[in-house]
This record gives structure tokens, C-alpha cells and sequence, in this order.
């Protein structure tokens, strides 16, 4: 018993100088106060947007529009939606895509019904037209809105991304985090995200 107490003793003091430092490390190396600063890093990301004029109306173009456009795809997209065919509209995505979608799925329970009815609520009675293309690097977005009959009824504006693999375009999610997807809408715009964040021990005098 004796030999136990004296070990915890020892241990305890061999603690000190360590909790020590840790408490006058400040006092052994004095500094200013605190000064907060930053470095900002822009990245600048270009795009072109080009409107189509007149707007092309997508009724009745789905058998007919090709995959060698970017257009030829979204009208496509936007037929198997309006039909509802589970199956073709995801036969549009890239390979990749198709897979982050079916894992979403999975993880939220959400199955193809969900996604038919959505599109059941949002076409039904609605025409729609393709308004602007905007191009960035390997992506284009091809804008595009639903007009109700009703005028008073806002339309509803939707966006499809698209990439080239080989000689025929896809449906990707590519570009789900770009801020040109986000941002195209409001050229010029500065966004600017925090990219590290100050410890509280950094402000510590």
C-alpha cells in the first residue's frame, strides 16, 4: 500500500512542470495583442449566356431532338418528366450522376412514385419553353420555364446541366456546387466563402 501511494506521488509531480508550461507559455513568450487578419483568394469563373429568341417551345419535340445538343438532351429530360417515365430520365444522367442520385434515393426513402408525382404536379397544364443558354468550360445550362395558362400565375423557372461525353451529351451533377449555377442569374456578383476558421485558443493573449 505504501509502494502504491508512493508511485501516484511520483506521477503526480512529474504532472507539474507540464501543466506548468501549459499555463505560462503565454508569460515565458510575450506578444502583442492579438491582431486578426486575412488572406482572400478569388477564384473567377467564367461564363457566356446566350438567350434564344424567340424562346423555343419543348411541346411535341421529345421523339424528335437528338443527344449531339445540349437542347436535343434537356428537351428530352423535360419530355420523360412530362410523361413520367422514371426510367428514360434517368437513362439521361452520366453514369456517375445516375449513382449519387440512386444513393439520395436510398438515404431519404424516396422512391420513383415520389419523383413521377412531383413532375405530375409541376407539368400538368403547363407549356414550356427553353429561354437561355449559358456555357462554362466543359458545362452548359440550358434555363428554362413553365407557363401556366393563367398569366397572372408566375412561371416557374428550372435549369438542366449538361456535359459532352463523346458525341453525345448527358445530364450531370456536376456542377451542383458551382456558383456559376447559382450565380449566373447575377453576373458580376462576389461571393465570398470562409475557408478557415480562427481557433479560439488563436485569440488567446
Amino acid at each position: 500500500m505504501h509502494m502504491k501511494s508512493t508511485n501516484l506521488l511520483i506521477a503526480a509531480l512529474l504532472a507539474l512542470p507540464v501543466f506548468a508550461d501549459a499555463q505560462t507559455a503565454t508569460s515565458r513568450y510575450p506578444t502583442t495583442a492579438p491582431i486578426v487578419s486575412k488572406v482572400v483568394v478569388e477564384s473567377t469563373y467564367y461564363f457566356v449566356r446566350r438567350d434564344y429568341q424567340p424562346p423555343i417551345p419543348v411541346a411535341n419535340l421529345g421523339t424528335t431532338a437528338g443527344f449531339d445538343t445540349p437542347e436535343g438532351t434537356a428537351i428530352a429530360s423535360i419530355s420523360a418528366m412530362k410523361a413520367r417515365d422514371f426510367d428514360r430520365f434517368r437513362s439521361l444522367w452520366d453514369e456517375p450522376s445516375r449513382k449519387i442520385m440512386e444513393a439520395k434515393d436510398l438515404e431519404l426513402g424516396q422512391s420513383r412514385e415520389a419523383w413521377t408525382e412531383g413532375w405530375k404536379r409541376v407539368f400538368t397544364n403547363r407549356t414550356v419553353e427553353l429561354v437561355s443558354r449559358i456555357d462554362s468550360g466543359d458545362y452548359t445550362i440550358i434555363a428554362y420555364r413553365l407557363l401556366s395558362p393563367d398569366p397572372a400565375v408566375k412561371p416557374i423557372e428550372m435549369q438542366a446541366v449538361l456535359k459532352a461525353v463523346g458525341k453525345r451529351w448527358f445530364l450531370t451533377q456536376d456542377m451542383s456546387t458551382d456558383p456559376v449555377l447559382s450565380g449566373w442569374r447575377k453576373p458580376e456578383e462576389r461571393v465570398q466563402r470562409v475557408g478557415r476558421q480562427l481557433a479560439t485558443d488563436d485569440l488567446a493573449q
